[in-house]
């Protein structure tokens, strides 16, 4: 239960960066759907997602106990997939903002609101995987050895 609550952290973590970059797209790619979204989409998808980090911190718990050899793949492919939905989520961002730059002059203000908001949380969620870099390398490299 304690390896448990060791990884539960870490993992919603990088469960929410994963989430607030989504976000972010879906608010960039539908914008009109986005604003009908009510406040109780978004609690069922923090509860869902305390859900899923739960979830993901037993079965990495159970793995470092019982098949020890499985778990820096499992724990470094979990932070590589999320990695790469995060790249191509803020990748498909860019374009996006990008190609409504110049197709939107009279909506100037709020395109400038949105890229500054995409902007503030890509720094971010950027941030957030950077401080949660170094204990994944530990955990799925260092940390191996010395199970």
């Amino acid at each position: 239960m304690l390896l448990t609550l060791y990884f539960l952290f870490p993992v919603a973590s990088l469960v929410y960066i994963l989430l607030i970059s989504l976000e972010r797209l879906h608010a960039t790619i539908y914008p009109f759907k986005h604003c009908l979204i009510g406040g109780k989409v978004y609690f069922r998808i923090i509860a869902f997602s305390w859900l899923v980090a739960l979830v993901l911190a037993f079965v990495f718990a159970f793995l470092l106990l019982r098949v020890s050899f499985v778990f820096p793949y499992a724990y470094a492919s979990f932070a590589f997939i999320t990695l790469l939905i995060l790249a191509v989520s803020y990748v498909r961002i860019i374009l996006n903002v990008k190609k409504y730059t110049h197709s939107a002059q009279n909506f100037g203000s709020l395109l400038s609101e949105e890229r500054k908001l995409s902007l503030t949380l890509f720094i971010m969620t950027l941030t957030s995987f950077l401080t949660i870099l170094p204990a994944v390398i530990w955990d799925a490299i260092i940390a191996d050895h010395l199970w």
